[in-house]
């Protein structure tokens, strides 16, 4: 059986706002449709610009988040892993529409989180 998935959107724009975040995606990839639905739902409210970046089409990134997508990033700094909860990326785009950097609004508690989880998906599919 043939299963032929569309490719994923490329950039997402809401009229060049200063906040841009980065999707680590792949085709025929379940979470990563549902994080960018939850991406497109959070910016109804509170708009921001998206890159999707397929990381089937660079080896580095590929290598990078193969066992993690989807990967949401801004600036570098990623911000979700898997599942992306609607209500964490409506408070970092809140904070960010204010001016404040979303990668400094998250938690030492929740940046550890991000790294534990990372270290234990690695693991679990070495």
């Amino acid at each position: 059986m043939n299963v032929t998935c569309p490719p994923p959107y490329s950039r997402m724009s809401r009229d060049n706002r200063s906040v841009r975040l980065s999707v680590y995606v792949k085709e025929c990839c379940p979470l990563c449709d549902d994080a960018l639905h939850v991406i497109e739902e959070v910016r109804r409210q509170t708009p921001f610009d998206v890159d999707v970046v397929d990381i089937t089409t660079d080896r580095e990134l590929f290598e990078r988040y193969r066992d993690l997508i989807p990967v949401v990033a801004y600036k570098g700094e990623d911000l979700f892993y898997g599942k992306v909860s609607a209500h964490r990326l409506r408070q970092l785009m809140r904070a960010a529409a204010k001016g404040a950097d979303p990668n400094a609004t998250l938690t030492p508690r929740y940046k550890a989180f991000l790294n534990r989880l990372r270290i234990l998906l690695r693991e679990r599919n070495s």
